[in-house]
């Protein structure tokens, strides 16, 4: 067997995704689309057909609740796949944790203070992690302006998280007017570092100068690699370059031999 060269200045390819990780990524997905699709047909059905009273109100309501909540969770979803997948599992728990005392508020008959905070810090947890996933989907670049931005506006949106909490936790103390200054000017770096990296992303790619390679298969083995890739969920050429990654990544392929 001969030794595989390495590439140099090729990028880090991020772990496939477990079978079981994947299945869980589509099926989730499914659920999502196939709730918002109902949700939005009864919202339509009641707002067509019925007078807009008390539980009309409540549906619609539902609706919009029921939407958002899948919009996160689809933001959370996109990094499942990475290495900051904790990132997402944690945004789809805080995701279901809102959705939930969401509906109990609208539906319940009384909201208690416990589920009014309940909602408001698994709501806010929710939307900033669904913020910083999107955000994460550049975390395997590895040009330093765009590392360098993206880990601060993920630290500001971590700030400004911590800030809100400890407002909600206090009911409000410490609203005074520098803590009123220091959130206003978190959110407003976090909101142009949100706009920057991902532009300054598009104009600094990484250099690939030298790591590229155009390899020719049989036809059999690409057969064999368009079905293997499809029941992962992957296009063949990203099937390909992880599948090679693997096996350099292989305890094995570190020390082999020249020749065998």
């Amino acid at each position: 067997m001969t030794q595989q060269p390495s590439v140099p200045g090729a990028s880090p390819i991020p772990p496939a995704p477990t079978s079981g990780l994947r299945a869980f990524r589509r099926i989730a997905i499914i659920v999502i689309i196939v709730s918002l699709s109902l949700t939005a047909l009864i919202g339509i059905v009641t707002l067509v057909t019925g007078s807009l009273g008390d539980v009309q109100g409540k549906i619609m309501l539902t609706t919009l609740i029921i939407g958002a909540s899948s919009v996160v969770a689809l933001c959370d979803l996109a990094v499942l796949g990475r290495r900051v997948r904790a990132v997402g599992i944690a945004g789809l728990i805080a995701a279901v944790l809102s959705l939930i005392t969401a509906l109990l508020l609208v539906w319940g008959d009384s909201s208690s203070e416990l589920v009014v905070k309940t909602f408001a810090l698994a709501g806010i947890a929710a939307v900033s992690i669904a913020h910083a996933s999107l955000l994460l989907l550049l975390s395997e670049r590895r040009r330093p302006a765009v590392r360098i931005g993206l880990w601060i506006t993920v630290a500001l949106i971590a700030l400004l998280l911590a800030l809100l909490y400890v407002a909600i936790l206090s009911d409000g103390e410490v609203w005074s007017g520098g803590y009123t200054k220091l959130v206003g000017t978190v959110a407003i770096l976090d909101v142009l570092g949100t706009i920057v990296v991902p532009v300054v992303s598009l104009f600094l790619r990484d250099n690939a100068a030298g790591a590229s390679l155009t390899v020719t298969v049989p036809p059999a083995l690409a057969a064999r690699l368009g079905g293997a890739a499809q029941a992962s969920g992957m296009s063949p050429e990203q099937f390909a370059i992880e599948a090679i990654t693997r096996r350099f990544e292989a305890p094995d392929s570190v020390e082999s031999s020249p020749t065998q």
